[in-house]
């Protein structure tokens, strides 16, 4: 068994079973709802303690190299998690989890003065946010999965309605991509103009999101080995 960053995860002949550990904020989704896409692992059982999906035998992406083609098939794969029908998921509650994040963060000891400096500015970005989408609101590289060449995203549990961007910036920062890699992404999630041209602001506001997000997890999980000096940085951009 082993314990992940919330749960409790093993396997079972070809069963991948989580025990779910409920923060008030996760496994709220109703997994039948996710399964309808063919790209997730599949779902044997879930009941409120615990998830039981196909065992898919292959590696995150932490260490992958996003060539055209691997960062071209997930842009169409996020795509069609943001085409599911939003009413089927949660209501959002990003900036109810930042508050919490805060509280343990606090709660651990940690000094906060930057976070505290920019939560009016935060606060603002997350009240905006829009929430008519299906969101997966965790796409980093250690939730997705290379399949010999096919990518299988896994980890629905903080999945919500919520604001599209949040997830493009979310992989964009999390999978530490240069900018000609985030054009090929961008551009293969969407590539038309009228889109391009109104929302790279947003999108710049939702890197700061998801950088300061990360922060506080870490703080309030004592995981800050999961963030570096970048994550401060894209704070501070102006």
């Amino acid at each position: 068994m082993q314990k992940g960053y919330t749960n409790k995860t093993y396997i079972e002949s070809d069963k991948f079973i989580k025990e779910k550990k409920h923060n008030g904020f996760n496994h709220k989704v109703n997994y039948e709802v996710v399964n309808k896409l063919n790209f997730v692992p599949k779902l044997v059982e879930q009941t409120n303690k615990k998830i039981i999906t196909k065992f898919i035998n292959a590696e995150n992406t932490i260490k992958i190299e996003w060539t055209k083609d691997l960062l071209e098939q997930i842009a169409f794969k996020i795509r069609k998690v943001h085409l599911l029908d939003y009413r089927d998921f949660p209501k959002r509650n990003l900036k109810k989890r930042v508050i919490y994040y805060m509280k343990k963060a606090k709660e651990n000891g940690y000094d906060l003065t930057l976070i505290n400096k920019y939560w009016n500015k935060m606060s603002k970005i997350f009240t905006k946010m829009n929430t008519n989408n299906a969101t997966h609101n965790d796409l980093a590289p250690y939730n997705i999965l290379n399949n010999e060449g096919e990518l299988i995203i896994t980890d629905w549990e903080y999945s919500t309605r919520g604001d599209k961007h949040f997830d493009l910036a979310y992989f964009i920062i999390k999978s530490k991509l240069n900018p000609k890699q985030e054009k090929i992404f961008l551009n293969s999630y969407d590539s038309t103009e009228e889109y391009q041209t109104w929302f790279e602001d947003w999108l710049e506001n939702n890197k700061k999101a998801v950088s300061y997000i990360t922060i506080l997890w870490a703080y309030a999980y004592n995981k800050t080995n999961f963030i570096d000096i970048k994550f401060y940085e894209n704070i501070l951009k102006k």
